[in-house]
């Protein structure tokens, strides 16, 4: 899927791929963007390109706040709805038709829609395996003391902090506001009494993390994994 936030927009190599086989013509620069990206390990790669930029910007690729705003059981609806239609077209493909190649297209585009509307379900329900752009959640409210804002992350259990005059963040001379800020966004998800924060830069964001909810975290993916 697509994420765009203010100027920027991040997109899976997943959909640049796609993309790329099911389109006409597509503009050498994703494809310089594609091959940039193989050096890195990020889910999620920011194309910096306006001219990419444009293309994925018009291109069928879901848009994340569009998913994101769906509740869960209207995500779950959607999804066997396309389960569905994607049985349907099994029954076409057996018959003799004319145009077999439109139906395997369209059942290819289905089943790549499936695929985004799954992991938008695994990202509201906290379950994703991806990590996401450290760029503020849409879906909670910020935190402002006029100077500073703080928001969720779309990494959960991360709160980004930055500056409303474009300055970095001086986590020492802000210790206060960040961790006020932290204990009031975090109040409903983190379960760890003993809040110990710790701080990153990432571009213009002051990333929050509690040590202590990130080895719960752990703890519980490794479970799953077993």
């Amino acid at each position: 899927m697509k994420i765009i936030n203010d100027k920027d927009c991040y997109v899976q190599r997943e959909d640049i791929e796609y993309i790329i086989d099911n389109s006409k013509s597509v503009p050498s620069e994703l494809l310089f963007e594609l091959n940039m990206s193989i050096l890195g390990e990020k889910d999620f790669i920011k194309i910096a390109n306006p001219i990419a930029k444009r293309f994925i910007l018009k291109s069928p690729i879901p848009s994340f706040d569009e998913l994101s705003s769906y509740s869960i059981s209207k995500l779950e609806e959607m999804i066997m709805k396309i389960k569905l239609s994607i049985f349907d077209s099994d029954d076409l493909i057996d018959e003799e038709i004319d145009d077999i190649n439109a139906i395997i297209l369209e059942r290819r585009n289905r089943e790549y829609l499936l695929r985004q509307i799954k992991e938008i379900l695994s990202f509201k329900r906290k379950t994703t395996k991806l990590i996401y752009p450290n760029i503020p959640n849409p879906n909670y409210i910020s935190l402002t003391d006029g100077d500073l804002v703080a928001s969720h992350s779309l990494n959960f259990g991360k709160i980004l902090v930055y500056s409303t005059n474009g300055n970095i963040v001086d986590g020492e001379n802000n210790r206060e506001f960040l961790d006020v800020a932290y204990q009031l966004l975090m109040h409903d998800f983190d379960s760890a009494q003993d809040i110990n924060l710790t701080m990153n830069t990432d571009g213009k964001y002051l990333v929050l993390e509690n040590i202590n909810h990130i080895s719960l975290r752990k703890k519980y993916f490794n479970n799953t994994r077993q």
